[in-house]
């Protein structure tokens, strides 16, 4: 268990959220494994890289591949061991928050 330290910057996000139409308003979703999409970068590396790339192409939506923790790797995350355990290769769950900041705040 870890006990979180970080602090959400999200609020314009949370207001827009609460604020919007979802099923009236357009929706373009990026589905990405972040193994895949930039391999050896952390949580927080991938970061800016992500909400630059998503924004640059006009997507409203991030959809994560399976981020549970698993044993193989070449699996995708499709064989999970951890089910409420984001995987610790790419960082800290804390590490992981941070880029779920970064795409609210984009």
């Amino acid at each position: 268990v870890t006990e979180t330290h970080y602090e959400w910057n999200d609020d314009e996000w949370i207001a827009r959220r609460e604020a919007s139409r979802a099923h009236a308003e357009p929706m373009s979703v990026y589905e990405v494994h972040l193994g895949g999409w930039r391999h050896g970068l952390s949580y927080r590396e991938l970061a800016d890289q992500l909400v630059s790339y998503v924004t640059w192409q006009g997507y409203t939506h991030v959809e994560f591949m399976p981020l549970a923790e698993h044993p193989f790797a070449p699996s995708w995350g499709y064989q999970v061991t951890g089910y409420f355990s984001p995987t610790s290769r790419y960082g800290s769950p804390d590490d992981l928050r941070y880029l779920i900041d970064k795409l609210h705040q984009a």
